[in-house]
């Protein structure tokens, strides 16, 4: 076997894994009619993470004095910094009990914590866009978009549910082109193929959104930005057919256009999804397609 084949079937085998971490993620967090539920879970996940973040800064720094919302000399909760199974890297009991810390890793948790309460931030700010969608439908096309969309919703099992969720969304592309219930219903649909690991039809309902740029800017009802999280799969799939040179036009464009929003992310080794921005998981994935030419795939940053 030649080299340029040895790097096409390193990276078909790591895009393979890709693809299933981020379709268990996808399944974590859940496409659900449950409105709110999923988002509540995974803004408090990540908020109760900064908040043992900021306990942790204090402890180690006494010159910072106790942080916001936190009593002085109040321990973090057990499991350590978020992303470890016990003390942050470098950090022994000993050493945190005393404050005996190294400014290197002072210095690298704080600016881990910086990154974490910026994704939080970015996070909150795609549930107030969701919601301004949704109100915005309400105020131009009325309560019938809004039943619309709550019938198209994915069904599940159920043959009858399924023969009226698609009647529903048929309705919204025929009648609703422009609503932005329509784009999350496209979404939707694209998510749950991608949990059935069905390609084809993520492509298909990827590139029905891209076609549309009232579309641009959707965000789920759990929080989630629509395209980018799409394109991520999308270019995992591509990695895992040895498709390169599309994987690289679609990482382009997620540092492009959505470099500055999050996504949920997921290693395979990784136990739970996890926010991180679109950045940070194109630049992954441009690792992972390195990785191909014999560089150990980079590990997971802390969640």
């Amino acid at each position: 076997m030649n080299k340029s084949s040895t790097v096409t079937v390193a990276v078909v085998g790591l895009g393979g894994l890709a693809v299933l971490g981020l379709g268990m993620a996808i399944f974590s967090f859940g496409v659900t009619k449950k409105t709110g539920q999923d988002t509540m879970r995974a803004v408090q996940s990540l908020e109760r993470r900064l908040r043992t973040m900021e306990m942790q800064l204090a402890q180690m720094d006494p010159r910072r004095g106790p942080l916001p919302g936190h009593a002085a000399g109040q321990r973090p909760p057990p499991g350590g910094m978020p992303g470890t199974s016990g003390q942050p890297a470098g950090v022994t009991p000993e050493a945190l009990a005393a404050g005996n810390v190294s400014p290197e890793v002072l210095n690298r948790m704080s600016e881990h914590y910086l990154q974490m309460e910026n994704i939080t931030k970015l996070q909150r700010t795609l549930v107030q866009r969701n919601r301004e969608q949704h109100r915005a439908d309400l105020e131009k096309y009325g309560q019938k978009v809004m039943d619309l969309y709550a019938a198209a919703r994915p069904a599940g099992e159920d043959a009858a549910a399924q023969q009226a969720s698609d009647e529903a969304f048929s309705t919204l592309l025929s009648q609703y082109p422009e609503a932005n219930a329509t784009a999350m219903a496209l979404a939707e649909r694209g998510l749950s193929s991608a949990l059935d690991q069905n390609s084809a039809d993520v492509l298909a309902y990827y590139n029905q959104l891209k076609s549309n740029d009232a579309y641009a800017q959707v965000v789920m009802d759990n929080g989630v930005e629509a395209i980018p999280t799409l394109q991520s799969y999308l270019v995992q799939d591509y990695l895992s057919k040895g498709q390169i040179n599309e994987a690289r036009a679609l990482i382009t464009d997620m540092k492009n256009s959505y470099g500055s929003s999050v996504i949920l992310d997921r290693s395979p080794d990784s136990m739970e999804p996890t926010w991180r921005s679109v950045t940070e998981v194109a630049n992954n994935l441009e690792r992972l397609i390195d990785a191909g030419g014999g560089t150990r795939p980079p590990p997971p940053p802390p969640n």
